[in-house]
């Protein structure tokens, strides 16, 4: 990872360039969902994604804005592992904003632009999902357009470049 934003709070991520990482270029984790600000960072090479948590109880009242991720497999790839969060007996992912950020260059052509994923390993856990604004992004037209799960956790703000998909929560732009 090339940040690492572990059990903190009230953080901001901005101006910073990222490049070549494993896993992603700015990563979450810990059992705290205190507001996170990450924006204006260039983030390229980030081998799975640019933004992402996995090892992590959610994000709540984060502001990712005007980030770009460059020659990566993912713009943001975040869920649950249940396996390997311990301890960790709710999650949030609530009032977050992504405006204005691109994806380009994707490094795989198959896998969606963005999937947040709380339905899959959570079925036997608490979830408070909702109000989380996707506006006036621009996640490539070309590759699988954004997996937002569940998706009536996920507000469509408008003006969104991706490919359109009957399964994706985004009326997507083109």
């Amino acid at each position: 990872d090339g940040i690492l934003i572990e059990n903190d709070a009230n953080l901001l991520i901005e101006g910073n360039a990222i490049r070549n990482v494993w896993d992603c270029g700015i990563e979450r984790l810990g059992k705290r969902t205190d507001p996170v600000t990450i924006r204006n960072n260039d983030i390229t090479n980030a081998a799975d994604c640019g933004i992402g948590g996995w090892f992590s109880a959610g994000w709540r009242d984060a502001v990712i804005v005007n980030n770009t991720v460059t020659n990566s497999g993912s713009f943001a790839h975040i869920y649950f592992s249940a396996t390997q969060n311990k301890g960790v007996d709710r999650i949030t992912f609530r009032n977050n904003v992504f405006e204005n950020n691109r994806f380009q260059y994707p490094s795989s052509m198959g896998a969606p632009s963005v999937n947040i994923d709380y339905v899959t390993a959570t079925a036997r856990m608490p979830v408070d999902i909702g109000n989380n604004i996707f506006r006036n992004n621009d996640f490539g037209s070309d590759i699988p357009a954004p997996r937002l799960a569940p998706a009536g956790g996920f507000v469509d703000g408008g003006d969104n470049i991706c490919r359109q998909e009957t399964k994706s929560a985004l009326a997507c732009v083109r």
